[in-house]
């Protein structure tokens, strides 16, 4: 992923951190969306991240330009709803293009 995306190896790092220490909590819950959710439930779709989806977690981060109080939070929620939104924008943009 680094080698294909240099420029964002700082970022890229930064989520396979954040990952990694949810993957690896004790706690019995996560916060993601603002709720707190079953670790389990959060784990689970974290683990179903392809390649894509973490690379568009990290653009949606990066195009972000509100203020984010709390980064860890944040980057948990963006990696939580990165595949079903990925997908959305995808089906989004081929609707666009081909009837739009």
């Amino acid at each position: 992923m680094i080698l294909t995306n240099p420029l964002d190896k700082d970022m890229i790092d930064t989520f396979f951190h954040y990952l990694h220490n949810t993957v690896n909590s004790t706690k019995s819950v996560i916060r993601v969306n603002g709720e707190d959710k079953p670790k389990e439930v959060v784990i689970s779709v974290l683990l179903k991240l392809g390649y894509f989806d973490f690379l568009y977690a990290v653009e949606k981060y990066k195009t972000n330009t509100s203020k984010v109080n709390n980064q860890g939070s944040y980057i948990i929620t963006l990696l939580y709803n990165a595949k079903a939104q990925n997908e959305a924008d995808i089906t989004n943009q081929v609707q666009h293009d081909m009837y739009g």
